[in-house]
């Protein structure tokens, strides 16, 4: 029993335009939330005088991101072999930057960067708009008329918030990055896509409301669905969302003091030569945080004051931990040759390091190995239970799309909700036994699930709730049909669930 598939009163241009706006939702979910909608790899003399640092920093400095809710400055980090990695920080978070040690200041991104919270805000809410008209039109998607609606909606929605985003990044953005050209980030390229392919959705349901006989279209109360139904319809939204959200967010699992795991404290052979008690300090209190596509562990950035930064890595990123020392330049033959006309090239290194030794120190430092995340935490299994759990996931999120898609039939509603459970399951379950394995490492402490979990969680418990929905309304057409012909009660003959 259920809605006759060939019979609904939708063709080929509706069905397609459902889908479309599925994944318009799923372009402008994932922009909100994404941290790179602006980029400048110009030199960063700008960028260094608006966030008050020195001369020194604009040397260090490689590109400068800005997103919605935070900005990121690519920065040469010294106790990782002088490598280059993104720290990033929220706007609305006070930071501390310094041009010396002697001169800091502290305050707020929105502060530091001219109108980029108020166009911030102007954003999102033109998107919050265009996502929540978007949602209503896919809780109807059969219903062309509401459907078009919904997406014009939602492409007036993505103009304004692109236009808006433009003009900040061809004006302040500009300025803050001496850059006349800054690129348009993968946040602004996606809104961009969704805005167009929203357009083009109404289109294509005006097509099909054009070639659709009036007749064959079932009416909103005579279509056979219930308010279970549409429940399940609603909530079958909220799923794939709720999916969407978990697999964007850095953070499912969080960690209060990283300890040894990891292998991001520079060895003995190397620490003993290096003049300062920090690098023993930050081993014993260093926050992470852990997600499918990326970590984020804290480290020492002198440019950011005497607190810790918290710097992300996608889990492929490589690095070497030296503590501080350049490797590539302690090999070389032009050290060897300082080492060998001036003994004061060593001051700095420590109460351990000399011209005699400075051999032992090198070969400490190619000893150390250069790894990814998944090297790294290797006892946990990163690699296996974390793509596990992406796969389940994405298994969920494309059997929560097809729910959605054909969500007046209920039939085909439950099966894929419940599919759709069993993928969020068994992407939690593996995620459990990762961070089963993560507390047993070396020195790990305060380890606990943070918000990709409960929201994945969530997901789950609203998928069961759009199964029951679904089944309520199966099981209310049922007794319908079983009615007797003589009943005066009102029957959906035409139309099965």
């Amino acid at each position: 029993m259920g809605q006759d598939f060939f019979n609904d009163g939708v063709n080929v241009f509706g069905r397609l335009s459902s889908l479309i706006t599925c994944v318009v939702i799923t372009f402008y979910v994932t922009a909100f939330f994404i941290p790179h909608w602006g980029e400048s790899e110009e030199d960063a003399n700008a960028l260094t005088q608006k966030v008050g640092l020195g001369e020194h920093f604009g040397q260090q400095a490689k590109s400068a991101q800005f997103g919605l809710d935070s900005f990121c400055i690519e920065i040469v980090i010294e106790n990782w072999d002088h490598s280059a990695h993104s720290a990033c920080f929220n706007y609305d978070d006070d930071f501390t930057t310094c041009a010396d040690s002697d001169n800091c200041i502290t305050s707020t991104g929105c502060d530091r960067f001219d109108n980029i919270c108020k166009t911030r805000d102007i954003v999102k809410v033109s998107l919050a708009i265009a996502i929540l008209a978007l949602v209503a039109g896919a809780t109807f998607s059969e219903k062309t008329k509401y459907l078009g609606y919904s997406q014009i909606i939602g492409a007036l929605g993505g103009l304004v918030a692109m236009a808006s985003w433009m003009y900040w990044l061809d004006n302040e953005g500009t300025v803050i990055t001496g850059d006349d050209n800054m690129d348009l980030g993968t946040g602004g390229i996606l809104i961009t896509t969704g805005w167009v392919l929203a357009l083009f959705g109404a289109i294509l349901t005006w097509m099909d409301h054009c070639c659709t006989d009036a007749d064959n279209r079932k009416p909103l109360a005579e279509d056979g669905v219930s308010v279970c139904g549409r429940f399940g319809s609603l909530f079958t939204v909220f799923v794939w969302i709720m999916i969407l959200l978990a697999a964007t967010s850095p953070n499912w699992t969080t960690v209060s003091s990283l300890g040894a795991a990891g292998d991001f404290c520079a060895p003995d052979e190397v620490t003993s030569f290096i003049n300062t008690t920090s690098a023993a300090d930050l081993c014993r209190t260093r926050a992470a945080s852990f997600g499918l596509w990326m970590y984020c562990v804290e480290e020492s950035i002198e440019y950011f004051g005497q607190g810790n930064t918290l710097v992300c890595l996608e889990w492929r990123t490589k690095v070497k931990v030296t503590g501080g020392l350049n490797s590539s330049a302690l090999a070389s033959d032009e050290f060897v040759l300082l080492l060998g006309n001036d003994a004061n090239v060593t001051e700095g290194f420590g109460p351990s390091f000399n011209i005699s030794n400075a051999t032992n120190l090198t070969e400490a430092l190619e000893s150390i190995p250069t790894l990814d995340g998944k090297e790294r935490f290797s006892f946990a299994d990163a690699q296996g239970l974390r793509e596990f759990t992406i796969f389940a996931c994405l298994a969920a999120f494309g059997a929560a799309i097809l729910a959605d898609v054909f969500s007046e039939k209920a039939w085909i509603g439950w099966f894929f909700m419940f599919a759709t459970a069993i993928g969020c399951l068994a992407g939690l379950s593996a995620w459990v036994d990762f961070q089963s394995k993560l507390k047993k490492g070396r020195g790990v402490a305060g380890v606990e699930y943070h918000n990709g979990f409960f929201i994945i969680l969530g997901a789950l418990l609203t998928s069961m709730a759009a199964c029951t929905f679904y089944c309520y309304n199966i099981s209310a057409l049922r007794r319908a049909h079983k009615q007797p012909s003589g009943s005066t009660k009102p029957t959906n003959n035409k139309n099965i669930v």
